[in-house]
C-alpha cells in the first residue's frame, strides 16, 4: 500500500459514506454530489492508495480487507474535521448565518412553532433551518446546532437545560361520535399500561404512525387516544378522559454541542427556546382544568 498525503479528505469523506451506504448513488445523495464525483473521488483514492477498497456486489458496494483497515483512519480523519467546523463556527459573535433546530414534529406544529417564527421575524439575518423529524440528528458530526429532544439521557458533550417532564391523558372527541375502540402507535401491543385498565372493553380500531394521524383521528371520531396534554388540552375538538400523568423519564431537553454554546446566535436561540417552553408549562405538564364529556361512560 503505497503511503497517502494528508490532502485528501474529501476523498476519504466518500470513502466513508460509500463504506456506510453501500451504494454510489446513495452516498452521492449523502454529499449532495452526482453519482460520478463519488466514483471518481473513489477511484482516485485506489490510485494513491494502490489498492482496492470496494468489491462491486449484486448487493451493493462492499470492503475490501485494505478498505476494512483503512476506515477507522478515515472515522479519525471525519471527527477532527467536525472538531474544526465546530470551533470555527463557534467563535462567530454575530446575529446572522443559518442555525439548524432538530425538533419532533409532535412538538414544533403544536407548541413552539409561532415562538420560532417570532424569532425569526425579530432577527432577519438568521435563517432557521427546521430539521423536522423524530430521528435524533447527531450534533457532534453537525448534522444540527442545536435540538429539542424527548429524552432524560443527552449525550455527555451536549449542553442545555432540562425543562419538564410530560404530562400524558386519554383524549376522546368532543362530537361523541367515537366507538369504543383505542387508537395505538404502529408498534403498541396493547394500550398504555396507565391508562388502558380506566377502559375495560375497548379495542384496539386504528393504528397510526404519527401524531397529527393520531389527533386527526380522535376528532374525526375513530376512538380514544392518550395525547401529551399540551396537545389534547390545547385542541377545542378534543376533551380530556382521565387525569393527566406524567411520563417519568422522559423531559423536553434544548441542547447543542459544547463548542457551539460559544455562538451568539445559537445560544440566543437556545434563550428563545428556554423561555418559550418555561412559559407553557402548566399547558405540558396537564395543569389546565381537566375537561370531561358527559356521554363518555369509562
Amino acid at each position: 500500500m503505497q503511503k497517502c498525503t494528508p490532502m485528501d479528505w474529501d476523498h476519504y469523506r466518500y470513502f466513508l459514506a460509500l463504506a456506510r451506504k453501500g451504494s454510489v448513488t446513495a452516498a452521492a445523495a449523502h454529499h449532495g454530489v452526482s453519482h460520478t464525483t463519488v466514483s471518481r473521488r473513489i477511484a482516485a483514492l485506489e490510485e494513491r492508495l494502490g489498492c482496492r477498497l470496494f468489491e462491486k456486489l449484486p448487493s451493493g458496494y462492499q470492503l475490501t480487507p485494505d478498505g476494512d483497515e483503512i476506515v477507522p483512519y478515515a472515522e479519525e480523519m471525519e471527527q477532527s474535521a467536525f472538531a474544526l467546523d465546530r470551533s470555527v463556527y463557534g467563535r462567530d459573535s454575530k446575529l446572522r448565518g443559518e442555525i439548524r433546530l432538530n425538533i419532533p414534529e409532535s412538538i414544533l406544529t403544536p407548541l413552539l412553532l409561532p415562538d420560532i417564527c417570532a424569532f425569526a421575524a425579530a432577527n432577519p439575518e438568521i435563517e432557521i433551518r427546521l430539521l423536522v423529524s423524530d430521528r435524533v440528528s447527531n450534533i457532534q458530526n453537525r448534522e444540527a446546532d442545536i435540538a429539542v429532544r424527548l429524552t432524560d439521557a443527552p449525550e455527555e458533550y451536549l449542553v442545555g437545560r432540562r425543562l419538564t417532564e410530560i404530562a400524558y391523558a386519554v383524549y376522546g372527541s368532543y362530537s361523541g361520535s367515537q366507538a369504543e375502540k383505542w387508537i395505538l402507535w404502529n408498534h403498541e401491543d396493547a394500550p398504555p399500561g396507565r391508562h388502558g385498565a380506566q377502559f375495560p372493553g375497548y379495542r384496539v380500531g386504528i393504528r397510526v404512525d404519527s401524531m397529527l394521524s393520531k389527533v386527526a383521528a380522535v376528532k374525526h371520531g375513530g376512538g380514544i387516544a392518550e395525547l401529551p396534554c399540551f396537545i389534547g388540552d390545547a385542541d377545542d375538538g378534543l376533551v380530556r378522559l382521565t387525569p393527566a400523568e406524567r411520563e417519568h423519564g422522559w423531559n423536553i431537553w434544548v441542547i447543542t454541542h459544547e463548542d457551539l454554546i460559544k455562538t451568539r446566535r445559537v445560544r440566543t436561540l437556545l434563550d428563545a427556546l428556554y423561555a418559550a417552553i418555561e412559559c407553557k408549562a402548566d399547558l405540558i405538564l396537564g395543569r389546565m382544568e381537566e375537561r370531561s364529556h358527559p356521554s363518555m361512560s369509562m
